[in-house]
């Protein structure tokens, strides 16, 4: 009898599979958002945003997506993935805090 047994693994990746298609769903969706928004308030949306594949030799970046921003959702999750949270060393969070837990 195997550890694993392969339906397992079946499964495991089919969720992966949907997990991926959800997730670059939603993605695409806060794409498609910000660039009615920037186009309702008539301003500059998320189409300034390029993943630089190569430089040439004059300094221009070659870019992936730069007109239609394919690759905003992928520099959002990193800008997710590398902020920190910042909060003043003495500040309390509303919920620990204990004049408001006594109430």
């Amino acid at each position: 009898m195997p550890l694993v047994d392969a339906t397992i693994i079946y499964d495991l990746i089919k969720i992966g599979g949907y997990l991926a298609v959800v997730l670059s769903i939603c993605a695409y969706a806060v794409l498609a958002e910000r660039r009615i928004s920037a186009f309702i308030q008539d301003r500059l949306g998320p189409n300034r945003v390029g993943l630089p594949i190569w430089f040439r030799r004059d300094g221009t970046a070659v870019s992936l997506g730069n007109r239609w921003a394919i690759g905003q959702p992928l520099v959002d999750f990193l800008k997710f993935i590398l902020r920190g949270t910042s909060s003043p060393a003495t500040s309390t969070s509303f919920t620990t805090s204990s004049r408001h837990a006594s109430r």
